[in-house]
């Protein structure tokens, strides 16, 4: 084993021989192609990411707007009353929480 004339396939054969079941024996190459697939990975699930927080903010709008559609005669009865638009749009807030 300790000839330096022995090609990497055979090594890589004999480390496997004598290695447990379930560890893998792969060459120096191979593991970078393993990172760049992780990274590919990774961006792709930035990718869902972001699409699932753009889902969540249509979402959250629709409601908003929805509540807002449905109350427009309260909203118009407490502004001619007097209240002002920061306290109507605390009161949405608040609701929201």
């Amino acid at each position: 084993m300790n000839s330096p004339t022995v090609s990497v396939n055979e090594l890589q054969q004999r480390l496997k021989a004598r290695l447990p079941a379930g560890i893998d024996v792969m060459r120096p190459d191979m593991k970078g192609r393993r990172w760049k697939r992780s990274d590919r990975d990774a961006i792709g699930m930035m990718i869902t990411s972001f699409i699932a927080l753009l889902v969540g903010v249509y979402i959250i709008f629709n409601s908003f707007t929805i509540a807002v559609n449905q109350r427009w005669k309260e909203i118009g009865i407490l502004r001619a009353i007097g209240v002002e638009r920061k306290n109507i749009n605390a009161m949405f807030l608040g609701e929201a929480c």
